[in-house]
């Protein structure tokens, strides 16, 4: 409301013709709990009376909605490499990090994950693990920012486990540091809605698929 006011107050202060008003900043990512999003349902019937009382103003009112669409659209998978231990605290090590998903640096979250068991273990000695622990999640980077979530109470997680993050479609690999230290790009998967497993493409697919379909 405070938003059309003052665009309202411009528009007759300063003689403005306003056609556009853009209200940015975008639809915010619950990410800290996942279940719990945007009520629509609320925002629209507010919206409705705002619209109603500046309905002589013919504005066209455009939202920045990029982030929610995209957001629950995308995944990173990353396999755990090791699990230490220092000061009583448990970091999982995955094979990735910040250099490939940067958001939850950038903006000092812990991002939700779930854990993938992987059952194979191929190697000769014990399989590292902890239970019912307390742990951080870090990428490969020796900076203490590749942190990807901090904290996190799980039932178990092994070295050769996938963490699952979700929500990772929008401000994930766009906005990462690609190639720093020149460690290799992830692999991009695209699965169209309804589809199978034979349906999957890769980037390199994904981008033919475009160019002659």
């Amino acid at each position: 409301m405070q938003y059309f006011e003052k665009a309202n107050t411009w528009g007759i202060e300063w003689n403005i013709d306003i056609s556009y008003l853009n209200v940015g900043g975008g639809i915010g990512i619950n990410y800290q709990d996942i279940a719990n999003q945007f009520n629509w349902v609320d925002f629209r019937e507010r919206l409705e009376n705002v619209l109603e009382k500046y309905k002589h103003s013919n504005w066209k009112v455009l939202f920045e909605c990029g982030r929610y669409i995209t957001s629950s659209c995308g995944y990173y998978a990353a396999e755990v490499l090791d699990i230490k231990q220092n000061h009583g605290q448990y970091f999982c090590v995955v094979r990735g990090g910040s250099y490939h998903f940067r958001l939850p640096a950038a903006w000092k979250h812990s991002h939700p994950f779930t854990i993938v068991p992987v059952e194979k273990w191929s190697y000769p000695f014990k399989r590292p693990e902890v239970n019912g622990a307390v742990i951080t999640v870090t990428g490969e980077l020796c900076t203490p920012n590749e942190v990807l979530a901090r904290d996190i109470i799980v039932t178990k997680v092994r070295v050769g486990d996938i963490i699952l993050f979700s929500y990772t479609g929008a401000y994930g690999w766009a906005i990462s540091h690609h190639d720093f230290l020149s460690h290799p790009h992830p692999e991009h998967f695209y699965i169209e809605s309804n589809s199978t497993s034979s349906d999957v493409r890769t980037e390199e697919q994904r981008d033919k698929f475009h160019i002659f379909s």
